[in-house]
């Protein structure tokens, strides 16, 4: 495990919590790095055993990989049900069944106007699933790419990604990207390729600490300028590639905070918080309502508790379902074995 990259996973999971409940403007980018970081870690943790895994074998890994967060999703899909009945109820009844199968399906990132249904936040499980059944193939095509060619390919991709935001920046087309498998696909081959050119240590680095204090830097510039320029997607996509690189050495001074015990336990628990920290704040927004506050004071005091209750839920979720779930995958010594689940 890189723990430096389960504290940045921590981090976009509080970033992504603090764009939704108002706090944190501009606040897309903790997608695209999650996207990027999936990739990554996916072949970081599975490059040695994919050689003897046929297509049927890929396609099984994907589903049984799923499971936790399906039952997850599940989970997540009834409380919406609950919270969002006002909103459910007001649908007609051939949209509302439509809507509920494309959900359970998880296919609901392919309807650009039905990817945010009952738990909003199911459309990134959807994309997930669909990355898992192509992903070991893409793993073994990257593993059989040389280290030069790869570079090639990360400057095709972000190329490929910029101009596809030009052109939805522009009005040329109306483009479906921010939930769209196949543009998150980019994303996630650029994480593969990231970790390859890891593994091999493709370059060398004089400097951990000056490079980290760059890449924060950069970022916080970065973000100052997307107030006045329209980024879209894939505007963090070459930075976050250059800081995972950097940051999985862990031998930084950044590297060093990102290790701590808080980080580290967030990270733990930051799918089944991202799960269910929109339908808790929806929630909140309901209870304080009325409050005649501007709209800082009133988004803070609706941030703290439901800060507090998704991450009570998402302990939970974690250790009674989660855990469990997985626990049970890898007692299948037989099926371990075969098919490398982790």
């Amino acid at each position: 495990m890189i723990y430096t990259l389960q504290g940045l996973r921590a981090l976009a999971m509080l970033g992504i919590f603090l764009f939704h409940s108002g706090l944190l403007l501009n606040g897309t980018f903790p997608v695209t790095f999650f996207f990027i970081l999936s990739g990554f870690v996916l072949y970081y943790t599975k490059f040695n055993t994919v050689d003897n895994m046929d297509f049927k074998q890929s396609i099984r890994w994907a589903f049984m990989k799923m499971g936790p967060f399906y039952i997850i999703h599940v989970i997540t899909f009834l409380l919406s049900i609950i919270i969002r009945w006002e909103w459910i109820n007001n649908m007609e009844t051939s949209i509302l069944l439509k809507r509920i199968i494309i959900d359970l399906l998880l296919i609901q990132s392919f309807f650009k106007e039905d990817a945010f249904i009952f738990n909003n936040l199911a459309w990134f499980l959807s994309v997930i699933f669909i990355l898992y059944l192509v992903s070991i193939p893409i793993i073994k095509l990257i593993k059989k790419i040389k280290l030069n060619k790869l570079i090639m390919f990360i400057y095709l991709i972000l190329i490929t990604q910029y101009i596809l935001n030009l052109i939805n920046i522009m009005n040329m087309g109306d483009l479906y990207l921010y939930s769209n498998p196949l543009y998150r696909l980019l994303d996630f081959c650029l994480g593969m390729i990231v970790a390859k050119l890891f593994i091999k240590n493709k370059f060398e680095i004089k400097n951990y600490n000056r490079c980290e204090i760059e890449i924060v830097v950069t970022f916080i510039l970065m973000y100052v300028i997307s107030f006045f320029v329209d980024t879209r997607c894939s505007y963090y996509s070459l930075l976050f590639i250059i800081a995972l690189y950097i940051f999985s050495y862990e031998n930084g001074c950044i590297s060093k905070l990102l290790k701590c015990r808080i980080l580290q336990n967030l990270a733990k628990i930051s799918f089944e918080f991202y799960m269910v920290h929109e339908l808790i704040l929806i929630l909140f927004r309901r209870v304080f309502s009325n409050l005649n506050y501007n709209w800082l004071i009133k988004n803070i005091i609706i941030c703290i508790p439901s800060l507090i209750i998704s991450l009570i839920i998402s302990k939970l979720i974690n250790k009674y379902i989660t855990q469990n779930i997985k626990g049970n995958y890898r007692s299948d010594g037989i099926w371990g074995k075969r098919y490398g689940v982790n």
